[in-house]
């Protein structure tokens, strides 16, 4: 696996937009195929996670 330069933002800092496709679309009864920011404007608490299982 290759080792790659990232950089972290600031604590605080407003968390970009952003538009993935659901992982799971069986189990997601949302009916859209992608999740955005603004998906989750009441929620306290946002976490995404980039998993590679390999």
């Amino acid at each position: 696996m290759a080792v790659t330069e990232s950089t972290m933002m600031e604590l605080g800092h407003p968390a970009p937009d952003f538009s993935l496709p659901v992982a799971n679309p069986e189990v997601d009864d949302r009916g859209d195929d992608h999740r955005s920011l603004t998906d989750y404007d009441d929620a306290d608490v946002l976490v995404v996670v980039f998993m590679c299982n390999h």
